[in-house]
């Protein structure tokens, strides 16, 4: 049971930070997900998940960029937000790779 807690509580830090634009409020879902992370461990059968959310993550990155340089192009009101969502979308990225790395060596060894 804890285990699945686990991976749901991660699953739903994923989604939150994949549309959250407060610094704050990402650190904090970062700190609560390193957290679950460490709780959690390595577990073979979430790996795929974890592969799905970097995934996500690059679609996610690749489409806001885009955004970004639309925004930027156009002189348009809003490039600031889109901007801080871009920096938090590749830093939430870089979390879950580290995660994933860290559950691949663990694994490993």
């Amino acid at each position: 049971m804890d285990r699945f807690i686990g991976r749901e509580n991660i699953k739903f830090y994923g989604a939150r930070l994949r549309t959250e634009a407060d610094m704050a409020t990402r650190q904090r879902l970062h700190s609560l997900l390193l957290e679950e992370e460490d709780r959690l461990g390595a577990d073979r059968e979430f790996i795929a998940v974890i592969e799905q959310t970097i995934s996500a993550f690059d679609a996610l990155i690749d489409l806001q960029r885009k955004l970004v340089t639309m925004l930027e192009r156009g002189r348009l009101d809003g490039d600031g937000r889109a901007k801080a969502l871009l920096v938090g979308l590749v830093e939430s990225r870089a979390v879950y790779r580290n995660y994933h790395r860290r559950m691949l060596r663990s694994l490993v060894s």
